[in-house]
C-alpha cells in the first residue's frame, strides 16, 4: 500500500512540473510570435504615405504564427477589422480581453472555441491606434499532457504490482 501512494505521489507531482513546464514554454512561443507579428504591423501602419488598405489586409493574412492560429487587428477610424480568418472574427475572442486592450492594456488569455484550448494574446498599438490580437490552438500541448499523465498513471500502477 505504502508503495501505491508513494508511486502516486511521484507521479502526480512529476505530472505537476511537466505541466508547469510545458505552458510555460508554449506560452512564452506564443507571445513572442505575437509581440513581433505586432511590431510589424505598427511598423506598417506607421509608415509614411500610410499605406493603403490592401497592403495592411495582406500584412495581416501573412503574419507568421502557428498553421492553426488566428490573427486580428482593429485600427480607430476604420469601419471594419482585418482578419486573417474570416472563420475566426473578433466575436471569437475572448470579451474581457478585447475590452482590456481597447483601453490600452495588453494581455493573454487561455479559452476554448468549440471545445478547443486557445491561448489568445491581446497588444494595444496606441502609436497607430490599433489593437493586435492572435490566438494559437493548444491542442498540441493539451495532447502531450494527456499522454505524459496516462504514462505516468501506467508507470505508478505497474510499479506498485
Amino acid at each position: 500500500m505504502t508503495a501505491l501512494v508513494a508511486g502516486l505521489a511521484l507521479a502526480v507531482v512529476t505530472y505537476g512540473v511537466a505541466r508547469n513546464f510545458l505552458v510555460q514554454q508554449r506560452s512564452d512561443v506564443i507571445l513572442t510570435q505575437a509581440v513581433a507579428n505586432a511590431t510589424s504591423v505598427r511598423s506598417t501602419l506607421l509608415q509614411i504615405p500610410p499605406p493603403a488598405d490592401q497592403q495592411i489586409d495582406s500584412l495581416v493574412k501573412s503574419l507568421k504564427k502557428s498553421p492553426e492560429g488566428f490573427a486580428y487587428l482593429s485600427i480607430s477610424g476604420r469601419r471594419d477589422p482585418l482578419v486573417s480568418d474570416a472563420a475566426f472574427p473578433g466575436s471569437a475572442y475572448p470579451a474581457d480581453l478585447m475590452t482590456f486592450v481597447e483601453r490600452g492594456g495588453s494581455a493573454t488569455q487561455r479559452f476554448s472555441v468549440d471545445g478547443e484550448p486557445y491561448m489568445a494574446v491581446g497588444l494595444s498599438i496606441p502609436a497607430a491606434k490599433a489593437q493586435y490580437f492572435e490566438a494559437i490552438p493548444l491542442r498540441d500541448t493539451d495532447r502531450a499532457l494527456r499522454a505524459i499523465g496516462t504514462a505516468l498513471g501506467i508507470g505508478a500502477a505497474v510499479t506498485t504490482i
